[in-house]
């Protein structure tokens, strides 16, 4: 394969097949293909440069031995493909975009406990297949919606937050509550955490972007199980803002601040973020770069697999072009290169159409800037990072971020295929 044009191999399916919520470590020489919330792509078809093509195991590994650097890889599980170009590591992890299904789906019903009257509170439950978004309970009691996993014998975290504060957000953090429930499916089982008086942290941040004053931030809570929790949104309106947080023993924080940027025939954001913050501190600025930008094609242009996507440069990021439709089933194309010029890569070896536009079908172009990576290597190094608003954080592991700082821009166009 040379570079853009790209031939990515179809989807076998490979029965028996042990399912693991987590991927095990890479040996050398082997690459390993995982879905968007980290299981295993067994029966993806690979092709990589100067390699026969291989399907890969029930582990989602294949052999990597027979490339020659620099390589490309391409992958591809049903509809939805993904290229990687100019790798030069032997155990390459390529990220497909989809979700596969978890093992299994239950309600849980709980009541808060020691609730004080004046005080707002919610409830979050995590597994290890589905972040989560704290909710105000009603009269104390909450229900939720289908919570998944992956594991054989999987349990569920409810934690409960009092906080003060305004319709704008947490003022301060003051009780804190956790359970533990088992999950048997077609169980709603049942968890009332206690509140319990906590310390209230704060985290002080500054904003380094085009306009700070509406970036928007995001609290995520990191827990000691790896679970991770959407606590609060807010609004600074200027350069720094002071964060309240939850101090509750062996939790981290992620803060991330979003800046979108929308036109007539566009639309896009860019963010940056810290990992790893501990309830009080002063963490180093964030940065909020300039996004990459297409500059050719334009929207509502008609492009095909010869149209060069051209976009600008962003320093310390590495680039992923996507097109998707609005229809579910339609294919969808994504590849992650370190140039500014790339094309939708040719998926048909693999049984998968091109896109047509059919006058009712709207594909929508993406370029995502992705950092700080030196190279494409550095991103197949684990699952691909997922930016802020990408894939709802419903979704299992959508609001998993890079394990180190980072930014993410992202600019979007409507364009026509034939």
């Amino acid at each position: 394969m040379t570079r853009p044009h790209v031939l990515v191999a179809g989807l076998l399916l490979v029965a028996g097949c042990q399912r693991s919520s987590e991927p095990t470590n890479v040996q050398p020489s082997r690459g390993r293909v995982l879905s968007l919330n980290r299981r295993p792509l067994s029966g993806s078809l690979i092709r990589m440069t100067g390699c026969a093509d291989q399907v890969t195991a029930c582990d989602g590994s294949f052999d990597t031995s027979c490339a020659a650097t620099p390589y490309d890889l391409a992958a591809t599980h049903g509809t939805t493909g993904i290229v990687y170009q100019g790798l030069t590591r032997p155990d390459p992890v390529a990220t497909i975009p989809v979700v596969v299904s978890s093992d299994g789906a239950s309600r849980i019903i709980g009541t808060v406990l020691g609730r004080t009257d004046d005080r707002e509170a919610g409830v979050s439950i995590t597994t290890t297949a589905m972040s989560s978004k704290v909710s105000e309970p009603a009269f104390d009691g909450f229900y939720s919606s289908y919570v998944l996993w992956l594991d054989t014998s999987p349990w569920a975290s409810i934690r409960a937050i009092e906080w003060t504060g305004t319709s704008s957000g947490p003022t301060a953090f003051t009780a804190y509550g956790e359970v533990r429930v088992p999950l048997l499916a077609a169980v709603e089982p049942t968890g009332s955490p206690t509140l319990q008086p906590i310390a209230n942290g704060t985290l002080s941040v500054s904003i380094e972007a085009t306009h700070p004053e509406m970036a928007e931030g995001q609290l995520r809570a990191e827990w000691r199980e790896g679970e991770v929790t959407h606590l609060a949104d807010f609004w600074p309106g200027s350069s720094r803002a002071s964060i309240p947080t939850p101090d509750v023993p062996g939790v981290a924080f992620t803060v991330v601040f979003v800046d979108a940027d929308y036109e007539q025939s566009s639309s896009g954001y860019t963010s940056g973020w810290r990992r790893g913050v501990p309830a009080t501190a002063a963490p180093d600025p964030i940065t909020l770069p300039t996004a990459a930008a297409f500059t050719t094609p334009r929207s509502d242009d008609l492009v095909d697999l010869s149209t060069d996507f051209t976009y600008t440069a962003v320093p310390g990021a590495v680039y992923l072009l996507s097109l998707e439709s609005g229809v579910t089933s339609d294919p969808r194309y994504y590849v992650v290169t370190s140039d500014t010029t790339s094309r939708i890569p040719d998926l048909s070896w693999a049984g998968v159409p091109a896109p047509r536009w059919s006058g009712a079908t709207y594909y929508t172009a993406s370029v995502s800037a992705l950092g700080p990576f030196t190279s494409v290597d550095d991103v197949a190094a684990g699952p691909i990072p997922v930016e802020p608003d990408e894939w709802a954080w419903q979704q299992p592991f959508a609001i998993a971020l890079p394990t180190v700082d980072g930014f993410a821009t992202r600019h979007r166009m409507t364009v026509r295929v034939r």
